[in-house]
């Protein structure tokens, strides 16, 4: 049994895909935005950011993740935004984990849901979901999945296949 960490740009289906896998299995699964959140007092992750910046939010976020890890019992994922993941400085300590990536097209995953809000063109959502510091980790993944063309469900499927052949 283990604790694995998806991770993958915004738009890929993450929360989908674990909305998924927590009604077909018995897989428990976390999001790390809603943990921290609650680790700050309910107030917005981004007014947290911009106030504290990435070491503090790694922080919190590492703490989290632990927290996680030494009460889970059975397999659990714990769906890390992507915003937890941009310190540079943090990469070799998520490398260490169980790490899951979602990736695609980053054309058609723009357009999924409403990444306009946060990226107004798609020079700005390739620059910071693929080419940052992200990429790296997304490249040192246990398991990197192309939901280009994917349903959620398969997208779920694949997932929940790659956690029961690490056992």
């Amino acid at each position: 049994m283990a604790t694995f960490l998806l991770i993958g740009p915004s738009g890929a289906g993450k929360t989908t895909a674990c909305e998924i896998i927590s009604n077909k299995s018995q897989i428990k699964i976390f999001d790390l935005d809603k943990v921290l959140k609650s680790k700050i007092g309910g107030g917005s992750l981004s007014t947290y950011h911009k106030e504290h910046g990435d070491e503090k939010l790694f922080e919190i976020s590492k703490e989290a993740i632990q927290e996680i890890e030494s009460s889970s019992e059975g397999d659990t994922i714990v769906v890390v935004g992507a915003g937890s993941i941009n310190l540079d400085a943090s990469h070799e300590w998520y490398k260490q984990k169980n790490l899951l990536s979602l990736s695609g097209d980053a054309e058609k995953l723009y357009e999924r849901g409403n990444r306009k809000q946060h990226h107004p063109t798609i020079d700005s959502y390739i620059n910071t979901e693929f080419k940052t510091a992200r990429k790296s980790l997304y490249q040192s993944s246990k398991s990197c999945f192309d939901v280009t063309n994917k349903s959620p469900d398969e997208t779920a499927d694949e997932i929940m296949k790659a956690i029961k052949n690490y056992r």
